[in-house]
């Protein structure tokens, strides 16, 4: 997936969800990595545009994954 994809998945998919399940993408908080796409600067304009918040999450933190 690239910045563009992701941008699009947000728009098209997740925004609907946060609205149909938590009613507005300011009352949910949706949970990504740090993977490329999601840190892009349009994914991050398009969150913006959209009012969705973020929990960053490293994917591959020492701390989290014991093995």
């Amino acid at each position: 997936m690239n910045a563009a994809s992701y941008s699009i998945f947000l728009e098209d998919m997740v925004v609907h969800y946060l609205y149909a399940h938590v009613g507005s993408p300011e009352n949910g908080l949706f949970q990504e990595n740090l993977a490329p796409c999601h840190t892009a600067k349009a994914c991050k304009a398009t969150k913006e545009a959209l009012g969705m918040k973020f929990l960053p999450w490293v994917g591959q933190s020492p701390v989290m994954n014991p093995s």
